[in-house]
């Protein structure tokens, strides 16, 4: 818990205004089994970002679905089902094809278990890879395949932001900033010793409390 509040509030401060304690409740909410299994090392830095790009609820959702995605939580249509056989993306025998619908079992889809609590990383690290691999290098067929996996706007959107090389420099950007706020503790520290405005409310806090205990 320590981790992830010092996380947040890290973000919060850095990213100016763009997201806020809110944000992180709504993600919550709308994020379900995506936001409780998050590694906070690995993950929430890039979903913060996601956060301050489509705000909480919009992020919660699609980072939801992908995580269903990827746990086999939900079944895969047949158009989801041939990209990922055609890019190599199925291990075997991780599925079963009901006609229409393809119902993946847990551990179907290659690294899942390996990425688990961070998709980002899932992502950036398999996903693209292989689509890259399928389109050929054809910028216009790796976005017609991620269009096609990702089904809505709101998740292709999360691909791309956590598989582009444009937008993966942006996110390293902004998690730099991040990383150099102080934690909570720190911070509040410096606010009541440094900051001429938090000096002055420490102390008049300080002497309120000094009179109430002598009467």
């Amino acid at each position: 818990l320590q981790q992830f509040t010092d996380a947040a509030f890290s973000y919060i401060t850095a990213f100016g205004g763009k997201l806020a304690a809110q944000d992180y409740q709504t993600f919550a909410r709308r994020g379900g089994a995506a936001f409780i299994n998050a590694d906070v090392g690995k993950s929430m830095g890039p979903l913060s970002v996601l956060m301050a790009d489509l705000g909480g609820s919009a992020a919660g959702t699609a980072a939801m679905t992908l995580h269903q995605f990827i746990t086999g939580a939900g079944t895969l249509s047949r158009q989801q089902f041939d990209i990922l056989k055609k890019a190599h993306l199925l291990n075997s025998g991780g599925f079963t094809d009901m006609g229409g619908r393809i119902n993946i079992r847990p551990g179907g889809i290659v690294a899942s278990e390996k990425y688990s609590g961070d998709e980002p990383g899932w992502i950036r690290n398999v996903l693209m890879p292989h689509l890259r691999a399928l389109s050929g290098g054809d910028p216009a067929v790796l976005e017609s395949l991620i269009s096609k996996i990702g089904r809505n706007r709101n998740t292709q959107k999360l691909i791309e932001m956590f598989g582009m090389p444009g937008f993966q420099e942006q996110t390293a950007k902004d998690l730099g900033l991040a990383a150099q706020v102080n934690p909570i503790d720190q911070a509040y520290a410096d606010y009541t010793t440094r900051n001429p405005k938090g000096v002055k409310l420490a102390f008049a806090n300080q002497y309120e409390s000094m009179m109430q205990a002598i009467g």
